[in-house]
Parts: structure tokens; C-alpha cells; sequence
């Protein structure tokens, strides 16, 4: 029996390594060729003299030899463990290698038996349990052992070639003709063509091909769980992290067929800091700055429109409004303002504040460039929009020179000879940056020519190209029609002729009048009308109505068919609700729960009391200038979308009443609890509810002097894979991200949960089961952390190293009959002992043992032991033990995983 079980577990490693191998061999291979293949795999070699010896018996120590090789054995005693294996014989240190490993055994009596040879039907039984083939029970063949006949049969159904010899010692090549058939039936997914890509954004995409059957690839992030891929039908698949900060990382690849694992592809990625690649000056007037990876959007804090951020000559080239950013958001075209004097060098910086898209601060910038232009400008893009082309140029012109269609000049307004005309867009140096020409008649080809047209630095280019304005057959139509309380929003399938006035009409009801469109999105191609009118004229706070949209057209000219839809509208009678309140800076912002307008205007005063940091108590009035909209999306305009409209903010510029000013000399809010009061009818939404008078309180924890830090207070493991993490100053739900937060400098797992606790104050991290291994002292750190008034992190108090748990969840691994009353489950670790009062079920023959029969659940050392009042269990049951949600937990406090158990 010893000898047996030290061969299937030897077996189990030499053929689970050979179904790992794949390299797609063809299945007419003779068996040389199939020897000479696992040789160029690295796994057998013939003996000195490179002779195969094919028809060689395969012996204990052989046998241990190859174990040794394929599971890259290292020798851990010096010492044998066997009295027939010497330190000095050449089969030592596979064998000892393999038995400190314990993948083989003695055969009794301290020895080894390196000399004694494997048995075919040994080698069929392995061959049939590794191939995931089940014994066919009671077979019986002729020349077999009487426990190697379901296996032996059970192989040949399978289509498995077995020597006849069954009780013969087995040669090396009918060891090898049944392995690569084991192989064949086992082959497993291979990964090809795998490559890491990282991304401007700091996150890393992986990608690659599966050759062979695989129903999933997941990917690992250095040491944290694995992840799911995304695995299309032609057999690529990719993958990308969250964001990670700067630094080196391992990502692990493995391809799965069920439970079957590829080789795992392991590849190695930097990702860089935040830097400029490079800086160009275009023109005259603009300077692009490339970086290596995409930037913040928007002009707040850290975006990339903020002019703050440039310098040219310190204060001799302000940047404008001008401030572009490129589709791959890694360029971004300055526009100076006044124009250069050419033929220099000047100075020119970009600021560490500039925030990259992840978060990153940029490594300062600073370089002399010279201020030239020698090229002349172009244009750079025609595009046509309905009856229009417009044509783009390569650089601001000063001066458009002369344009003319079919040799007739043509100006801003139509003339005699030709109703063509141009429209100029401008930059806020009112240069023209590109011309539109309409109306033009479709499908028809006009002579466009652009004569003398100059840049600001006087370079004179001309242009000519043949318009064309494609031709347009198909008419828009309605795709959707919805409600929102009164508003009807309809969203055509194409942009719409806005100078067209488009309807919406009330059919088969008397007295309501058609009510043209209120707004028009032009990304959407949506369109908003207003009906509350026919509630008034109906007195009713809700109508079942069919509508229908009448009188639109696209930018073509050509009409839309009128759409007709089934709609309840209703009246809006409830007043905006505040939702939360916040600050950043000098401003407080009030977020409702629907979109919002107000009327409270610039330089108004607003009731307010605070208590600040030392508990001095003051109370005035506040003068802010409101406004409605917050850049949630950092594009620089806080009203895109209802979202966006849900925010008041009122920009403190000082106060009244009292003589404690709440702006400290950095022109930010003092620290403190303020209570303020919005007044009554100065706020309402879109059906003029009007708000009463409405009381919220935001606590500022910004430092009192110019500048303030983030920091951590304290770091405590509550729970195995628990963290929490009470930092000085409330954060914003910005920092509930998994890649701000490192263990070991590695972002936390994906899968990772994290939360506020009471205040915004403290974090709860749950990291994944299995994310800690071990326990054992772990560095924790944070980065990228900005508090709610802006304030990003101190030098300290942002790492620690401290213990912890590892939270491994033990797993139930087999049910035991122990006697009539008695069942063991076996576990995978050791278990706090004592009473397990939930969460394990048993059942025999698919009924439920009740739990007035259970005597005792005991936790009992890696078992859980199972007693019963009265006999209950006999061997022909089938007994199934069902584990979820148990207070059954390890030394750690992890509690067993769920899982059902068949004995």
C-alpha cells in the first residue's frame, strides 16, 4: 500500500507537469519521438551516453530521479532517511530531495527500495486517476491484480493503450506512450502573446491569446487575488488594474479549463512618475506640453486648465483661457497672450501642482525654449455638417486673407451674387481658429480658395480644395421619448435644425396649446419641452396624454415624420431637500436632491453662527456670491448635467457682524463647525418649488494658517483582513480607492472593500480572504490623499509597519465515519477549540438531522467532530455535511469557508 500511494503521488507530479507542457505535438508520434519531446521539455534524459533506453525497466530510484527534476526539488536534509540509500550514491539527493518533500515514501523496515521497479497496472491506475477517468466498479481483467481491473478497464473505455503484461515491471517507453496519452487527454490551455501595457492613467492593461480550451484567464497583481479577465470568443483576452502609484510590479497570467491551470505567465511593468516628455512651441503665440501619461481635467485643484499652473517670462506671457487638451489627454496647447517676440529664449515652467489623471503630482518642469515660428499656418481638417463645411487650421491666423467660392468673393453676410457666406471661430484673442461656408447644396462640388491668409506672426499661406457636402436621403426620427414630472424629453436619432422650431402637441385633448422645445443638448441630440403649461391649463396635478412631436428637421433640411407616444405628466410640488453639505477652499457647497436654480446673487448675506478650533463662538452673517453648479467632471463647466445642477455654492469673501473673520491670510476658511441658513423662496428647482428657510452645518477642519496636512493618527487590524485607518481631517469619498492605500507598497487588492465609519474621518479596509498568507508585520501606507479643504499629505504619519493576521479562511476537506454516533470533518488547520454552535448541517440520505438529535458540535485540534444522541450513521448512508456562515474559525478568528461535504 506504501508502495502504491508513493507512486501515485510520485505520478501525480511527473504527469501533472506533462499536461502543463503544452506545446501542441501532433497524436501519430512514435514513441522516440514522444521521448525525445518531454526531453526538449526538460523533464527526462537518457542515460550518459544520451542513449534512450526505451526498453528499460523504470526503477524506484529512476522513478524519484525524474519526481526530483520536474518538481525542481532542493535537497533540505543532508542526512539520508533510508538504510539503502547512501550520501554517496548518485541517486541521494533526488531521492532524499523527493521524500523531504513528501512525495515519496519507504517501502517498510527504513528502507527505500531504490532498485525495485514500477508494475504496469501501477502505472495504468495513476494514468486513470490523473486523467479524471472513474474506475469502472467490479470489473475484472484477465491477468490483472483484482484492484487493478476497474482501472484497467476503465482505461481501455477511454481509449488509453495499457501493456497487456499488467503485473510485468513497466519499460520506460510504455511509461512514456501512457503519459503522453494522459497529456493528450489532459492537455491544458496555453497563453500566448502575452503583453503588459501601462497606461497613462497608471493603470495596466494585460492582453494576450489562449491556444487550446479555456473558459476563463485571470490575472494576479503581485501577491493579491486573483482577478478575472475579460475572455472574448476569438480567444484574446485583456485586462486592466486599478491605478497604481509609481513603482515596479509583477502580474501574474494563468489560463483556466474548469479547475485546470496553464503555466502561469509572469510579467514585470514600472510605471513611472508623473513628468513632460516634451515641450514645443507650435507658433507665435502657443506652446504644446506633452506628458508621459494623461493629466487632470478641469480648473480645479490639480487640473490642467488652471493658467497657474504655466509660466513664460514669469508675468510676461499670461496664459489665456486658451487652454487645450488633446484626445489622448497627454498634450496640452497653451495660448499665450500678447503674442511672442520671436527669435528668443525664454524661460518656461510648469508647476508640481499639475496633477497627472491618476493623482500624481508632476515633477516640476523648468527649461529655456526658443520662441520661434518659421512655419507657415495650414489647414488641418475639413468637415461637413448638414448644409456646412467647416475647415479647420493648424495655428490661430491674425488675418483670414480672401475666401471665395466658384471664383465669387464671399464675406459674414450674403450679397447679389451669392448667398454663401462664412462664419469665423475665434479664440479669446478674437483670432480666427477655423471658418464655416453654407449653405451649400448637398452632393454638389464647389471651388473654395483661401488667398493671403497670415498667422500672428506674419507667415502668408494660401489655400484651395474642392468643397463637397455629402449627400443626405435619410430623415431623423424619434428614438426615445421620456418623463420627468413635466418635462418631456425627446432624443432624435441625429442633430436637429435648432432654428427650426420643433413641437410637441397634445392629441385628442381640447384647450392645450403646443408647446415648443425649451432646450436642446446638441451631444445627445435631445430635446426638452416644458408642459407644465397644460397642467395649469388643466388644474391637475397629473395627465394621461398622448403626445405627438411635430415640425423638426435635421441639419440636411430634411423633415421628420411626426411621433406619437403615450406619456403621464405631473406636476412637481415638492421643494428641492438638501442632501449633504461640504466645503473646498473658501467655499461651502450644498448639494440638493434634483437640480436646482437660485436667486440669492452676488455679495448677499447669509445667517450664520461658528464655533472654531478653540471653541470661540461667534455669529454674523456671511457675504458670498452664490452660483449654481459643480465640476464633477472637471471640464470646467458645473452645469453639464442635472448632477452638476444639483449644487449651490456659496464663495465666502468675508463676513459681517462680528469682528472674528472666518477667512484666514490664505484666503481659505478657518477651522470650526459653521451653521448657516439658506433664505427662505432664494432657492427653487425647475417647477419654482421654492425651498423655506433651511439650517446645515459643514465642520472645517483646514488648518488656521495658510496651509494645512493629511495625516493618520492611528493604524488598528480589527479583524483578520480588517483595517482601520483614522487619519486627522475628513476626507471625500475620493479616498475610498483602492489604489491610495498600499501594503508592502502594493495598491490593495481588487475585491477590496473600503468605507467610512461614522465620520469621514476613519476608514474600514476589508481586504479579500487570503490577501495575508501568514501572519507577520506588514508596512502600511497612504498616497495621493486630499482632505475636503484641499489639503494633500504631510512627510509623516502616512506609513507604519504593524502585525497582522493572516485571513485565510480554513477549509472542510473530507467527512470520516468515525462510528454510529460519530462524524469527523477534517480541516485544513488547526481550529480554536470549543463548541461550534452555528452553521453546520447534517444530512443522511438528503434529510436533515434535526437538532434535537445532535449531541454535540466540538472544534477538536483540524477537526470538527460531530456526536449524535442515539446511532444514526451506518456505512451504506449517504451522509452529507453542510457548512455556511459557522462560528467554526482558525487560531486567527477566520471562520471555516462554506461548503457541502459527501462521505
Amino acid at each position: 500500500m506504501k508502495k502504491s500511494l508513493s507512486l501515485l503521488i510520485a505520478l501525480a507530479m511527473v504527469f501533472g507537469m506533462f499536461a502543463s507542457m503544452a506545446s501542441a505535438a501532433t497524436t501519430e508520434l512514435t514513441t522516440a519521438q514522444k521521448y525525445q519531446w518531454f526531453v526538449d521539455q526538460g523533464v527526462l534524459k537518457g542515460d550518459p551516453s544520451g542513449n534512450p533506453r526505451l526498453d528499460s525497466t523504470l526503477t524506484r530510484a529512476e522513478f524519484a530521479t525524474i519526481v526530483a527534476s520536474v518538481g525542481g526539488l532542493k535537497l533540505v536534509n543532508s542526512a539520508s532517511s533510508f538504510a539503502d540509500v547512501k550520501v554517496k550514491d548518485w541517486y541521494f539527493t533526488a531521492i532524499q530531495s523527493a521524500s523531504d518533500a513528501g512525495l515519496v515514501n519507504g517501502i517498510g523496515a527504513g528502507k527505500f527500495g531504490p532498485k525495485l521497479n514500477v508494475t504496469v497496472e501501477q502505472v495504468a491506475k495513476v494514468a486513470v486517476i490523473l486523467a479524471g477517468i472513474k474506475p469502472v466498479d467490479g470489473a475484472v481483467v484477465a491477468g490483472s491484480s483484482a484492484w487493478a481491473g476497474p482501472y484497467i478497464q476503465a482505461a481501455i473505455n477511454a481509449g488509453l493503450t495499457v501493456p497487456t503484461n499488467y503485473k510485468a515491471n513497466a519499460t520506460r517507453a510504455q511509461t512514456i506512450d501512457l503519459a503522453y496519452a494522459v497529456y493528450q487527454l489532459k492537455a491544458l490551455p496555453v497563453l500566448s502573446d502575452v503583453v503588459t501595457t501601462v497606461n497613462s492613467d497608471d493603470t495596466i492593461t494585460v492582453t494576450g491569446k489562449v491556444v487550446g480550451k479555456a473558459d476563463s484567464v485571470k490575472v494576479a497583481l503581485g501577491t493579491a487575488a486573483e482577478v478575472a479577465a475579460t475572455l472574448k470568443d476569438d480567444k484574446t483576452f485583456t485586462f486592466t488594474t486599478a491605478k497604481q502609484v509609481p513603482g515596479t510590479y509583477k502580474l501574474t497570467v494563468v489560463a483556466y479549463d474548469g479547475t485546470k491551470g496553464s503555466v502561469a505567465v509572469t510579467k514585470e511593468v514600472v510605471i513611472d512618475g508623473f513628468t513632460v516628455e516634451s515641450v514645443t512651441v507650435l507658433n507665435g503665440k502657443q506652446i504644446a506640453v506633452k506628458f508621459n501619461k494623461a493629466v487632470a481635467e478641469g480648473s480645479l485643484t490639480g487640473g490642467f486648465k488652471n493658467s497657474a499652473y504655466y509660466t513664460l517670462d514669469t508675468a510676461t506671457h499670461p496664459v489665456q483661457a486658451d487652454i487645450a487638451l488633446s484626445s489622448d489627454k497627454q498634450t496640452v496647447t497653451l495660448t499665450f497672450d500678447p503674442a511672442f517676440t520671436l527669435d528668443r529664449y525664454a524661460q518656461f515652467a510648469v508647476s508640481s501642482d499639475l496633477k497627472s489623471a491618476s493623482g500624481q503630482s508632476l515633477k516640476a518642469y523648468k527649461q529655456a525654449v526658443l520662441l520661434a515660428d518659421t512655419v507657415a499656418p495650414t489647414v488641418k481638417n475639413v468637415s461637413y455638417i448638414g448644409k456646412s463645411a467647416k475647415i479647420e487650421f493648424s495655428e490661430p491666423l491674425r488675418n483670414l486673407g480672401t475666401l471665395s467660392i466658384n471664383g465669387i468673393q464671399i464675406g459674414d453676410a450674403p450679397t447679389s451674387a451669392t448667398n454663401i457666406v462664412y462664419t469665423l471661430t475665434k479664440d479669446t484673442q478674437q483670432d480666427v481658429t477655423a471658418v464655416t461656408i453654407s449653405p451649400l447644396n448637398l452632393g454638389t462640388s464647389y471651388a473654395f480658395y483661401l488667398i493671403s491668409g497670415k498667422d500672428v506672426a506674419g507667415k502668408v499661406f494660401d489655400y484651395n480644395t474642392t468643397l463637397t457636402p455629402p449627400t443626405d436621403t435619410t430623415s431623423p426620427t424619434v428614438t426615445a421619448v421620456t418623463v420627468s414630472g413635466a418635462n418631456v424629453k425627446v432624443k432624435f436619432s441625429e442633430a436637429i435644425d435648432t432654428s427650426v422650431v420643433s413641437s410637441i402637441y397634445a392629441e385628442g385633448v381640447t384647450g392645450l396649446s403646443p408647446i415648443a422645445a425649451t432646450s436642446y443638448d446638441s451631444a445627445t441630440y435631445t430635446v426638452t419641452y416644458n408642459a407644465s403649461s397644460w397642467l395649469t391649463a388643466k388644474s391637475a396635478n397629473f395627465l394621461n396624454l398622448s403626445v405627438r412631436v411635430s415640425g423638426y428637421k435635421d441639419l440636411a433640411g430634411l423633415n421628420g415624420a411626426d411621433y406619437t407616444q403615450a406619456v403621464t405628466i405631473s406636476k412637481d410640488t415638492t421643494a428641492p431637500v438638501v442632501q449633504s453639505v461640504f466645503y473646498e477652499g473658501n467655499s461651502i457647497y450644498v448639494k440638493f436632491d434634483e437640480p436646482i436654480t437660485q436667486v440669492i446673487g452676488n455679495a448677499a448675506a447669509i445667517a450664520y453662527n461658528l464655533t472654531d478650533a478653540n471653541s470661540i463662538y461667534s455669529t454674523g452673517s456671511l457675504t458670498v456670491n452664490a452660483s449654481v453648479g459643480y465640476d464633477l467632471d472637471r471640464d470646467t463647466n458645473p452645469q453639464t448635467n442635472d448632477t452638476e445642477k444639483s449644487y449651490l455654492k456659496l464663495e465666502v469673501t468675508g463676513n459681517t457682524g462680528t469682528s472674528y473673520a472666518v477667512l484666514n491670510s490664505a484666503g481659505k476658511l478657518v477651522a470650526g463647525k459653521y451653521n448657516i441658513t439658506l433664505p427662505e423662496t432664494k432657492v427653487y428647482d425647475d417647477s419654482s418649488n421654492k425651498i423655506a428657510n433651511t439650517n446645515v452645518s459643514v465642520e472645517v477642519t483646514a488648518s488656521t494658517g495658510t496651509s494645512g496636512s493629511v495625516k493618520v493618527d492611528s493604524w488598528t487590524e480589527t479583524a483578520p483582513g480588517t483595517l482601520k485607518i483614522v487619519f486627522n481631517a475628513e476626507l471625500t469619498t475620493a479616498a475610498l480607492d483602492v489604489s491610495k492605500f498600499l501594503i508592502n507598497d502594493v495598491a490593495l487588492p481588487t475585491g477590496s472593500t473600503l468605507k467610512f465609519l461614522n465620520d469621514a474621518k476613519t476608514v474600514i479596509i476589508t481586504l479579500p480572504a487570503g490577501t495575508i498568507p501568514v501572519n507577520g508585520y506588514r508596512t502600511l501606507k497612504v498616497v495621493n490623499i486630499v482632505d475636503k479643504s484641499g489639503n494633500t499629505l504631510s512627510d509623516t504619519g502616512i506609513s507604519t509597519s504593524i502585525p497582522l493576521k493572516e485571513n485565510v479562511k480554513p477549509v472542510a476537506q473530507s467527512v470520516t465515519l468515525t462510528s454510529d454516533k460519530v462524524l469527523t470533518v477534517a480541516t485544513s488547520e488547526v481550529l480554536d477549540p470549543g463548541a461550534v454552535t452555528t452553521g453546520v448541517t447534517v444530512s443522511i440520505n438528503g434529510v436533515d438531522v434535526s437538532k434535537a438529535d445532535i449531541e454535540s458540535i466540538q472544534a477538536v485540534n483540524n477537526t470538527v467532530v460531530i456526536t449524535t444522541k442515539s446511532s444514526k450513521f451506518t456505512a451504506s448512508q449517504t451522509i452529507a455535511v453542510k457548512i455556511a456562515s459557522t462560528d467554526a474559525k482558525d487560531l486567527n478568528g477566520n471562520t471555516i469557508a462554506d461548503i457541502t461535504l459527501n462521505k
